[in-house]
C-alpha cells in the first residue's frame, strides 16, 4: 500500500483514457449484480457485485455513497471559424434572478 504522505495529488495524477464502449449506457439487470470495487486497507482492492455488500462489511467500517447523476446538457457548436466547441452543464444552481450554470468549455 503506498505511503499516504508521499502519494500525487496533483489533478494530472488523475488523467486517464476511458474508451467510449467501457461506460455504460443503461443500467445493468438486475440491479444487484452492478459491479462492486471494494477497497481493503491491508489487501488493496477487489471487484465484486453489489449485491454481495453485506458480505465486505464489518462493525465500524465507512461505506461511501455517490449517488450523482449526469444530466443531459452538452451542447456542441461551431466556432465562426470553423472549429468545434462543446459546453458541459454539470450543475444549475439558484440565483436571485433565476438560475446559473457551471460548465465547462472545451474546444
Amino acid at each position: 500500500m503506498p505511503d499516504p504522505d508521499s502519494a500525487d495529488y496533483s489533478l494530472s495524477a488523475y488523467q486517464y483514457t476511458l474508451p467510449a464502449e467501457q461506460i455504460a449506457q443503461t443500467p445493468v439487470t438486475p440491479r444487484d449484480a452492478s459491479r462492486l470495487l471494494v477497497v481493503d486497507s491491508t489487501a488493496g482492492h477487489r471487484h465484486a457485485q453489489f449485491r454481495g455488500l453485506a458480505d465486505w462489511l464489518k462493525p465500524g467500517d465507512l461505506l461511501v455513497l455517490n449517488n450523482t447523476r449526469v444530466i443531459p446538457a452538452r451542447l456542441l457548436g461551431q466556432k465562426p471559424e470553423g472549429a468545434q466547441v462543446e459546453v458541459f452543464c454539470w450543475r444549475r444552481k439558484p440565483t436571485i434572478s433565476g438560475w446559473r450554470w457551471c460548465a465547462q468549455v472545451g474546444g
